[in-house]
């Protein structure tokens, strides 16, 4: 039998306002398998705008209706509404409100706590005291041969880990074997997450897909290091908040090889990051230390570079790939394949129309000429104000987009740079409604937020094709407003530059960005994302 859960509220006059109803929606407890949306008076309607553990309370279905898992012990869920007038067709959000959904279980004092693991574990529950031995685990076994790569992968770092070599075979649970199965019948669950139950004679990992067993491995090296004799006995139900767990790398303005971007793939998927963006161009920033107008030619002297082949040549035969470290378009496509079997997202970024003295110097003739802005020659942006800067753009993006066995495929996010152009707003802003569009037909677009500050008069808006599943890293406020950004339709990427930017130069200082380091007390003290 299924109940719902009644959120009562108090009574509002009768010709109660949208903001009065808003602000009579409060949080409450969640005890059933079904949550019922707050009541609202008539005249109006109210519907879930999303948890941030969608894991426990799910989206609305076609009949409206939203499931509740309850989790194995008590948890917060925050969930957000949208209220609409339907008088006057405004529609007014009430922030979260937290909702306790009641556990299965209570944990009890004296009983196993939750292993500690980054990120926590979201989920746990034990009623034991005790551990398995890591000498009583002696092999692996495996559902499904899909999951072999990540096992093999396992069995290296477990050994790395413990010195002790396990015997992998496919099959299904067995005593003295760490399991890992391909199960769907947690339907909310979702593709990254994972429950373990630990036993007095095994352990046994369940997910719905390769990636959310890969992360219960993560969970099992992680827990051998707090505790190097064995195992907790207990549940867990795992998963992430966040759909994009991620770090940014330039490997433009210093050589990064391919086997160290696979070096730090690998540990961020010990921590269960899935998201690795690699800036692939980029020059030097103080282009005035070589020369301004009449010298300007001198910034191309500049360090820059374009790490990956290029296919373009200009009219010399010059390309814009790096001359120092290059990766070839094989490399590249295979570092994105291998790395998506495992979970991990690669995003490669193509920095234009700024940024751009990797192109603007094999063909100058693109190049915006004669202009400075707070002090820099401009001669690292494209002049978009020049149909064919536009249509070398495309080349370049065609490069690795287009033919039979393109280097970005059609599941790869391709970000397409957009930050800081500091030359006629109006061309960035035509620019951006033409390109994004254009790369849209083949792939994922993702771009720097700027579209606040760069604004011409009257403002050239943004067309809902340059908006419509564009993701935008947001890395400065003043750059791009994160409310406005989201008004307007954008995917948004917590990248903020003031919590999160190192710039190292050895000296081990921490700052609030652009340090050596992180200030990482502040972070855990104050960052929201």
């Amino acid at each position: 039998e299924l109940r719902a859960y009644s959120n009562e509220q108090a009574e509002l006059p009768e010709n109660a306002t949208l903001d009065q109803v808003v602000a009579n929606i409060k949080g409450g407890i969640v005890d059933k398998d079904v949550f019922e949306l707050p009541k609202v008076p008539e005249g109006f309607t109210i519907e879930s705008n999303g948890a941030d553990f969608e894991q426990i309370i799910g989206k609305a279905d076609k009949n409206g209706k939203i499931a509740v898992h309850r989790p194995l012990t008590d948890k917060e869920v925050k969930v957000s509404f949208n209220v609409t007038d339907k008088k006057t067709k405004k529609v007014k959000n009430t922030g979260d409100k937290v909702f306790t959904v009641k556990g299965l279980h209570t944990q009890q004092e004296g009983k196993n706590t939750k292993p500690v693991v980054i990120p926590e574990i979201q989920e746990w529950h034990s009623d034991k005291t005790g551990t398995i031995s890591k000498n009583k685990l002696t092999k692996v076994v495996y559902s499904d041969v899909s999951l072999k790569p990540i096992v093999d992968e396992f069995l290296k770092d477990y050994k790395d880990f413990t010195g002790i070599e396990l015997a992998a075979s496919k099959g299904n649970e067995q005593d003295g074997a760490i399991s890992f199965a391909i199960d769907k019948t947690d339907g909310m669950l979702g593709e990254e997450g994972y429950t373990m139950d630990i036993k007095e004679n095994n352990i046994v990992v369940k997910a719905s897909s390769i990636t959310g067993n890969m992360y219960g491995m993560q969970t099992i090296l992680q827990m051998y290091k707090e505790n190097q004799n064995g195992y907790k006995l207990g549940s867990m139900r795992d998963y992430p908040r966040f759909e994009t767990r991620g770090l940014l790398l330039d490997v433009a303005r210093k050589p990064v090889s391919l086997e160290m971007m696979k070096e730090i793939t690998r540990t961020m998927r010990y921590y269960k990051m899935n998201d690795f963006q690699a800036h692939l161009s980029d020059n030097y920033i103080w282009l005035e230390d070589y020369g301004t107008h009449a010298n300007e030619k001198e910034a191309f002297k500049a360090y820059e570079a374009f790490r990956l082949e290029s296919g373009l040549k200009n009219d010399k035969g010059e390309t814009p790939t790096a001359k120092d470290y290059f990766i070839s378009k094989k490399e590249f496509k295979k570092f994105i394949h291998d790395e998506r079997a495992l979970g991990m997202k690669i995003v490669p970024e193509i920095d234009v129309p700024a940024h751009a003295t990797s192109f603007t110097k094999v063909w100058p003739e693109l190049a915006i000429k004669d202009q400075v802005s707070n002090g820099h020659p401009l001669v690292d942006h494209f002049d978009l104000t020049n149909k064919k800067s536009i249509e070398k753009i495309k080349e370049i993006f065609n490069d690795y987009t287009q033919g039979v066995n393109p280097t970005f495929d059609k599941a790869t996010t391709v970000h397409i740079g957009a930050d800081e152009f500091l030359y006629n707003a109006k061309s960035y802003r035509e620019f951006v409604n033409e390109i994004i569009p254009f790369v849209k037909k083949t792939n994922t677009v993702r771009m720097w937020g700027g579209l606040t500050r760069i604004q011409d008069n009257p403002l050239t808006q943004t067309n809902k094709n340059a908006i419509e599943n564009v993701e935008m890293n947001l890395w400065s406020k003043d750059w791009a407003d994160g409310k406005d950004m989201y008004d307007l339709g954008f995917k948004l990427i917590n990248t903020i530059d003031d919590y999160g930017y190192m710039v190292p130069n050895g000296n081990k200082g921490r700052a609030n960005a652009y340090g050596d380091l992180l200030n990482v007390n502040r972070i855990f003290d104050s960052f929201e994302p």
